[in-house]
């Protein structure tokens, strides 16, 4: 079964909303911003808020300004090309780069898979090299959440996790301690996809309800990338279903 492409970019924004939690207040986040009429544009763009100044045409300064591109692996031919003409590079902090030198704004480069994961949690979900602790440490953090804003960002970090590390649910899922892990992190979307099925279904019968949200869930799972023989385990578990029923609901 082919699946479809990850999504990164609903992700890497909602991550960059919850990495920037303390400071939400005063900035304002622009998703895929056009740089002109162009159809060119950036992923994100964050404005400091300042309401003391009153900016005109090309009235923002250059020092205003800072470009970050963020990948999981270091860029290595993009760190040759600096070296070769004549810009130099600091490394203050794990996993982040300063491009000094002949850069016009300040530029820095965020290599995701050389962060801190303490410190910068949300960002280095974003990675097809999670292991189980990562994934636990990732559910403590969104169990601390609290507002229906930043659950649902979580849950756009969650989607992109799932379908970047198939394996690693799956060798979860065949693990008795970390299947609970696992259905502790699925479980409220499960629940919502369920509600939602049901409710259409009750005019026609609760069975078909049922039936309905047992269809959903599978959906989930497919679209997070798992196996079909994994969803079979999955929702013989959850609904209580024989062998031979699972396998007609992933038909």
């Amino acid at each position: 079964m082919e699946y479809k492409k990850i999504q990164w970019h609903p992700g890497f924004v909602a991550a960059m909303d919850l990495e920037f939690t303390a400071n939400r207040k005063d900035l304002i986040f622009e998703k895929e911003y056009n740089l002109n009429t162009k159809p060119l544009e950036i992923d994100l763009l964050v404005i400091k808020k300042d309401a003391s100044v009153h900016t005109t045409s090309d009235g923002r300064k250059a020092s205003d300004i800072t470009i970050s591109v963020i990948r999981e692996a270091k860029p290595r031919e993009l760190f040759r090309y600096f070296a070769a003409h004549g810009f130099f590079v600091e490394h203050p902090y794990k996993g982040i780069y300063y491009i000094k030198g002949r850069a016009l704004f300040a530029t820095q480069i965020v290599v995701t898979g050389e962060l801190n994961r303490d410190e910068h949690i949300w960002l280095g979900a974003l990675s097809k090299k999670l292991k189980v602790q990562d994934v636990k440490t990732l559910l403590e953090e969104t169990n601390k959440l609290r507002g229906k804003a930043e659950k649902e960002l979580a849950d756009s970090v969650w989607d992109v996790s799932f379908c970047a590390n198939k394996q690693l649910i799956e060798e979860m899922i065949g693990d008795e301690s970390m299947y609970e892990v696992l259905m502790e992190i699925m479980e409220p979307k499960l629940r919502i996809r369920d509600m939602e099925r049901e409710q259409k279904g009750l005019q026609k019968g609760l069975k078909e309800g049922i039936q309905q949200g047992i269809k959903g869930t599978v959906e989930i799972l497919r679209d997070l990338g798992l196996k079909d023989a994994v969803i079979k385990t999955m929702i013989m578990e959850k609904y209580n279903l024989k062998a031979d029923e699972a396998v007609h609901y992933l038909q």
